[in-house]
C-alpha cells in the first residue's frame, strides 16, 4: 500500500501572487445598480450622473479610457475611479490632460446640468473648461462650440451668448439687415451687401480710392432694384435673391450623450427674424433661409458691375471687365451712376450768396431817385447836368448783375478743362481727380457758353473733344 502526503505546489520563478483589489466604494455600487432599472442609455447616464454629482475620489489611476460614445456604464471599476478622481482635481482648479473620452464625459455632464445648480452656472462652467483645456488638447473644441449654442437654445439663455460659437452669425446679421421693412442707413446697408456678396468689393482698387462714392452707388442700385421688383414683380427683390424661409428637422446636441429632461411640449427660441428654433413634443425643427450658408452669386454680379461701370464712367486708369447681366439691369445701373455723378457735379459747383440785407438800401435809393425825377418834371425845368456822385448801392448791384450776365460763369474745373484743350495737354487725369465724366463736362461748358457764341464751341471728333477754330481767341480772352 502506497501512502500519499501533502506537498507544497511548486510555482515557476516568474509567478507573482495576485493582490486582492480593494472593495469598490458604495456610491459606485449604487451607480452600477441603476443599470438594472433604466434601459435608455441617455436616461441612465443622466440618473447615474445626478447620483454622483457631488462625489469626490483620489484614486491613483494610470490607465486610459477610449470609447466612441463614452459613458459611466462603459467604464470598468478602475476607469470609473480614475475619472471621478480627475474630475475632483479639475473642480479644484487642477486642470490636467487626460483621456479624450474622459473629457467628453465631463462635457456631457455639464450639458445635462449635472453638478451645477442652474443653466447659467452650467454655461459658465462650459466656458471655463473650454478656455482652460484648450492649451492641453483642442480635439473636443469644435463639438463643444456647437453644443454650447444648443445649450443656450435649449435652456432659453440670452441670444447674446450665441455669436461667439456661431460661424454663420455675420451672414445671418447681414440677411436680417436686408430683410427689414424699414429704411436702413447707407453704411449698414452697404456692409450687409458686401457680407452677402460673392464678389469681394472691399478689395477693389477703385473702392479703396473712392469708398464713399462706391458705397452710395451700390446702395442706390440695390434700393432701385427693390422698387422695381415691388412694382413689377410678384415677389420682392430680397425673396428673388434669397428665397423664402423653410423649416428643417433639427437634432439638438448631435453626437453627445444628452437626456431631454425638460420635455418641451411647445417651445420657440428666436435668434433673429431669419433663424428660429421650434420644439413640439420633443421634436426639434429649425426655420431659416436655405441660402444663408453661402455668399450670393447674383448679388456679387451686381456689385462687380457697379465697380466696372463706375471705373469706366470716371475714366479710371484700371478698367474691370463687366460681367454679363440682363440688359434692363445693366441700364438701371448705368442710370444710377449717371444720376449720382450729375448730382455730385451740381454740389461741387461754386455757390453764390446774395446779401439780402442790402435790398432795403437799394429800395430806399431807388425811391429817392424817383421822387427827384418827378419833382423836376413837375417844375418844367430843364434837366441840369448831373453832378458827379459816388455810385449808390443800387448802381453797384446792378453793375455787378450786368457784368455777370455778360460773361458766362465757368467754375474752376471747367476753366482747367478748357485750358487743357487750348494748350493741347491731357485732360483725363483732371477728370479722374474730380470724378466727372467727359460727356457731362463738355455738355455743361457748351450750355454755359451758348449765349455768348450762339453756338457750341466744343465738339467731339472721333470721341475726343476739340475746340472750333473760330472761337479759340475768344476763349483765350475769356480765361484771362
Amino acid at each position: 500500500m502506497k501512502l500519499y502526503y501533502d506537498e507544497p505546489i511548486r510555482r515557476p520563478a516568474s509567478y507573482i501572487p495576485a493582490v486582492e483589489k480593494p472593495a469598490l466604494p458604495e456610491p459606485y455600487r449604487k451607480m452600477k445598480a441603476l443599470a438594472a432599472s433604466v434601459h435608455s442609455a441617455e436616461r441612465l447616464f443622466y440618473e447615474q450622473g445626478m447620483l454622483m454629482a457631488d462625489y469626490e475620489d483620489d484614486y491613483a489611476f494610470h490607465g486610459t479610457f477610449v470609447r466612441y460614445y463614452p459613458t459611466y456604464q462603459a467604464m470598468n471599476d478602475e476607469q470609473l475611479r480614475g475619472y471621478f478622481s480627475w474630475r475632483t482635481k479639475l473642480r479644484r482648479g487642477d486642470v490636467r490632460k487626460t483621456s479624450l473620452s474622459f473629457v467628453y464625459v465631463y462635457i456631457y455632464e455639464l450639458l445635462n446640468q449635472i453638478g451645477v445648480s442652474s443653466a447659467e452656472e452650467g454655461y459658465a462652467a462650459l466656458q471655463r473648461f473650454r478656455k482652460a483645456y484648450r492649451s492641453l488638447d483642442t480635439r473636443a473644441e469644435s463639438f463643444l462650440n456647437a453644443w454650447m449654442k444648443d445649450y443656450v437654445i435649449y435652456n432659453n439663455l440670452p441670444v447674446s451668448l450665441i455669436p461667439e460659437y456661431d460661424t454663420l452669425s455675420s451672414l445671418e446679421e447681414a440677411l436680417n439687415t436686408l430683410a427689414r421693412d424699414f429704411p436702413v442707413d447707407t453704411e449698414t446697408l452697404f456692409s450687409a451687401l458686401c457680407t452677402l456678396s460673392s464678389y469681394n468689393l472691399c478689395n477693389s482698387r477703385f473702392y479703396k480710392a473712392y469708398p464713399s462714392d462706391v458705397a452710395d452707388v451700390c446702395c442706390n442700385v440695390y434700393r432701385r432694384l427693390c422698387e422695381e421688383y415691388d412694382t413689377h414683380k410678384k415677389c420682392s427683390y430680397f425673396q428673388h435673391l434669397f428665397g423664402t424661409q423653410m423649416v428643417f428637422p433639427r437634432k439638438m446636441f448631435s453626437f453627445a450623450i444628452f437626456y431631454d429632461h425638460k420635455h418641451y411640449v411647445s417651445y420657440e427660441y428666436k435668434i433673429s427674424d431669419t433663424q428660429k428654433y421650434h420644439c413640439s413634443n420633443g421634436r426639434w425643427s429649425f426655420e431659416t433661409y436655405p441660402s444663408i450658408r453661402k455668399k450670393n452669386t447674383e448679388l456679387g454680379l451686381i456689385l462687380k458691375s457697379v465697380d466696372a461701370m463706375l471705373r469706366q464712367a470716371c475714366l479710371y486708369s484700371h478698367l474691370l471687365e463687366q460681367p454679363a447681366l440682363p440688359a434692363k439691369t445693366t441700364e438701371l445701373i448705368r442710370s444710377e451712376i449717371e444720376a449720382f455723378l450729375a448730382e455730385k457735379k451740381r454740389l461741387a459747383a461754386p455757390r453764390i450768396d446774395i446779401d439780402l440785407s442790402l435790398l432795403s438800401d437799394i429800395r430806399s435809393a431807388a425811391a429817392q431817385t424817383r421822387d427827384r425825377l418827378m419833382t423836376e418834371a413837375e417844375m418844367g425845368e430843364e434837366d441840369p447836368l448831373p453832378a458827379p456822385t459816388a455810385p449808390s448801392a443800387a448802381d453797384t448791384v446792378a453793375d455787378a448783375a450786368a457784368a455777370e450776365d455778360a460773361v458766362p460763369v465757368l467754375n474752376e474745373n471747367e476753366c482747367r478743362f478748357l485750358r487743357c484743350l487750348l494748350e493741347e495737354k491731357p485732360f483725363q487725369p483732371m477728370l479722374r481727380e474730380i470724378s466727372i465724366p467727359l460727356s457731362i463736362m463738355v455738355d455743361t461748358i457748351n450750355e454755359k457758353l451758348f449765349d455768348l457764341f450762339q453756338d457750341t464751341p466744343v465738339l467731339f471728333e472721333a470721341d475726343a473733344p476739340v475746340l472750333i477754330d473760330d472761337y479759340i481767341d475768344d476763349l483765350k480772352g475769356l480765361l484771362l
